[in-house]
């Protein structure tokens, strides 16, 4: 698993790639938690990850939590694939809204 971190015009873009499974989100976890901690406005694209564990999910809900207690805004971008019916499916969107498009997550946070 790697995370790219983009700060653009209004927001910042975290691309994540390879398996979110146990190891990959291990990785990753300290990382994500400090971008949700620090910034106003993240959109996660998930477009590169080819698998989704619960302990990925947990990650990305525990990193949404941290970004809503500071008043931030917090997306995801995933294309239809098998990661957003996994996300879908757990109810990840109850909490961190999920966007088909890239364009959709970034006026999402703008």
């Amino acid at each position: 698993m790697e995370i790219t971190i983009e700060d653009l015009p209004g927001h910042t873009k975290a691309s994540l790639s390879g398996r979110f499974d146990t190891t990959g989100a291990i990785a990753i976890e300290l990382p994500f938690n400090t971008l949700a901690n620090e910034r106003r406005a993240l959109v996660i694209d998930l477009s590169n990850v080819t698998f989704m564990s619960s302990y990925g999910i947990r990650v990305l809900l525990r990193g949404g939590k941290i970004a809503m207690s500071k008043g931030a805004k917090l997306v995801i971008f995933c294309p239809d694939t098998a990661v957003s019916k996994v996300l879908t499916r757990a109810g990840t969107s109850d909490l961190i809204p999920v966007y088909p498009t890239l364009s959709a997550a970034t006026a999402a946070v703008s």
